[in-house]
């Protein structure tokens, strides 16, 4: 798999399962924090949704309310976290 080197940098604490899940986007907070948001790659087996921030794994149910909680923890704008909803949904069409 190819990344760019930022993403790379972004990743390098982590140990997410690409076969399993895939980046839906990184949202660079500052030079060392970023958090990485994830989706599973077959939706139809669990409908959970993750976010890594600093070596952690949070859960949520579902893609609105973790895009909520990214909004209000400043980690996204909500103009960014409507683009991201729109772009898994995109996706899920496609599946």
């Amino acid at each position: 798999m190819n990344i760019s080197r930022k993403a790379a940098h972004c990743l390098r604490d982590t140990s997410i399962d690409f076969a399993t899940f895939f980046i839906l986007d990184i949202a660079v907070c500052d030079k060392g924090r970023a958090v990485v948001i994830l989706a599973l790659r077959f939706p139809e087996t669990d409908h959970r949704f993750y976010a890594w921030y600093k070596g952690e794994r949070y859960g949520f149910q579902t893609i609105d309310r973790m895009m909520d909680v990214l909004v209000e923890g400043k980690y996204l704008s909500r103009f960014a976290a409507d683009r991201l909803i729109r772009k898994f949904n995109n996706i899920a069409k496609k599946n």
